[in-house]
């Protein structure tokens, strides 16, 4: 069963800062969905839009090993954007973006990967 999707939505805040800018905060209430694994040849896809019937709008990439892939994300599922490497140690966040899947490509061994959507 598909969780129900809630959208966030942005509130500015009553209280102004010194400088007098004005704090945006976002609430999103929705489920999470973590995807673990280890990178060991071709590519791993991963669905947000599969799991839950809608796509992610926040998130992070990981990279737990002392290898390398490559990331790419798709708003539909079928176009991928440009592909980005990210390094051990490496965090990249997914905030603001709308992500149907996300694509893991292998390139080294020990390649071990986290990711957190919502």
């Amino acid at each position: 069963m598909v969780a129900p999707q809630k959208r966030g939505r942005l509130t500015p805040s009553d209280n102004k800062r010194s400088d007098g800018a004005i704090e945006v905060r976002q609430l999103v209430r929705a489920l999470n969905k973590s995807y673990e694994g280890s990178v060991v040849a071709g590519d791993n896809i991963h669905s947000f839009f599969n799991d839950y019937g809608y796509n992610a709008i926040q998130g992070w990439v990981i990279n737990d090993g002392d290898g390398q892939f490559k990331v790419s994300f798709s708003r539909d599922g079928v176009v991928y954007g440009d592909q980005w490497t990210m390094l051990p140690g490496e965090r990249t966040d997914l905030n603001g973006l709308d992500i149907h899947s996300i694509k893991i490509t292998f390139v080294t061994l020990a390649a071990n990967y986290r990711i957190w959507l919502i």
